[in-house]
Order: C-alpha cells, then structure tokens, then sequence
C-alpha cells in the first residue's frame, strides 16, 4: 500500500493516513538501552574522545547522542539508569526533581524520551507536561540541541511527537542544527526526524530541512529496516516533497522488503 504514493513522478498523499506507521510503537532501538554496564573509560576519537552514550547496547558503531570532551561522567551513566527505570510520571519528576541540576546533554535526551514513554496515557501525559519540572526540562533540551548529534536531535524529535509538543521553540531550532549535520545522519535518524515534523505538518516553515533530509535518502534508504523505510515514505509523501529519483529509490528500498511488510 505504501507504493501507491510514491511510484508516479508527483507523489499523491498516502491514501491511507496514519499516526504511527505500521501501527507500530517504534523506539529508537539503541537509544533506550541504558541497561548495559557503564564503560570503564573513554573512547579516543582523533583529538577528543567520545561519549560513550553509544556503548549503551554494548555494541560498535551505535550512533552518538552527543560527543563530550573529556568523555562523560560515571554520574551520568547512573543518571541514565535511573530515568531509565522510572514507571509512572511521578517516579520521573521525582528523579528530575533531584537529579535535573546534574545532567548532562544524553540525561536531558534520555529524560524527554522517558517521558514520552510515561506519558503514553493521555491523562499522565497532560499531568506531566503541567509540571514545572518538565517546562524546565523542556529548556533544557533547547540549550543542548546545539550539541546533539543526529542520534540526539531524531530522539528529541521523536519524544516531541509522541508527547505532542509542536511548538515551533522546540522544532525550529532541531531543523536548523539537523540541516547543519545532515550528512550524518543515517535512516533511521531520518525517518524518525521526518516522521516528527510530518506529523506536526511542519512544513513549510522547515523547507531547507525537507530538501538536505531529502538529499540523504536517496543513499541512505537502502541501509533502513521496515519501519524506517515505510516512516520516510509516509513523511514524504505527507509533505509533498521530493523528486521522481528519490521516491523510486524508496520504492526499490521497499521492495526489498516486501518479504517483511
């Protein structure tokens, strides 16, 4: 069903809309996983040494929320660990109540995804955005986007979506750092990023965003899982962006899934 917007050389909306594509509730698979044992050191990367936010599954070559000068505390692992195990929005505004003033850029990252998570409900997600402590939360996730990597600002983005927050304060500033790292990112970090702004019809006003993500998937479509490549097809096509070349490699892309759709 996802061909049918993209196979002609002026794509037509999907005609069957939906908020999360395949019905799936999709995470950024790595990102969510603190529960590996936090590295005993800092990992070397030429001149500065990397944060080691990405050996949270215990593999190589997971992308970066951030990188750190220095490489990132022990107290920040902790800190991942225990946002991670929260399991309702009070336990979460309790660990932000007394952990907020220490975190460092992936706490920030970590603590508006679990808060997507434990905010699902509508009822518990409107008593957690009422909270002062997630306004304050919410600044602070404006002051690190600078520093997010593609990881960082498709993570941010996603939480945004799900939790319903599509101020242009909290959008405007990830198009602009994403456009900015654009090379770098890979599909799912593209999928996650389009699917955001799609969903909040932001548009228009991200234009140099749709054209340098749209410049990426071409290459990077063909490296994409199922859920990756069925979220870029939906976002594009919502947009009403991107050339005949672009939706034709989606559609190669897809058909090489075809088995897992």
């Amino acid at each position: 069903f996802l061909l049918i917007s993209f196979l002609s050389p002026t794509p037509a909306r999907v005609l069957m809309e939906y908020d999360v594509p395949l019905a799936v509730d999709l995470e950024l698979e790595v990102a969510y996983n603190s529960a590996a044992a936090a590295p005993h050191s800092s990992h070397s990367n030429g001149t500065r040494c990397v944060s080691a936010v990405e050996l949270w599954a215990g593999g190589k070559n997971v992308p970066h929320i951030f990188i750190e000068k220095g490489g990132r505390r022990e107290e920040c692992f902790n800190i991942d660990r225990k946002l991670q195990g929260t399991g309702g929005v009070g336990d979460l505004l309790r660990i932000l109540s007394q952990w907020m003033s220490k975190f460092d850029p992936g706490n920030s990252v970590v603590a508006l995804a679990q808060s997507a998570k434990v905010g699902e409900e509508a009822q518990a997600g409107k008593s957690l955005k009422a909270s002062p402590l997630f306004e304050a939360l919410l600044m602070q996730i404006l002051e690190v986007i600078p520093r997010l990597e593609p990881r960082g600002l498709s993570m941010v983005a996603y939480a945004c979506a799900k939790l319903g927050i599509g101020e242009e304060r909290m959008l405007a500033p990830l198009s602009q750092f994403a456009c900015q790292r654009a090379a770098s990112f890979g599909a799912m970090d593209i999928a996650k990023l389009c699917w955001a702004f799609a969903k909040f019809d932001f548009i228009e006003s991200a234009q140099p965003f749709w054209t340098a993500m749209a410049e990426q998937v071409a290459d990077k479509i063909h490296d994409g899982k199922v859920n990756d490549v069925s979220m870029i097809a939906w976002s594009f096509a919502t947009a009403e962006i991107g050339t005949s070349a672009m939706f034709a490699e989606i559609s190669k892309a897809s058909m090489r899934l075809m088995d897992d759709l």
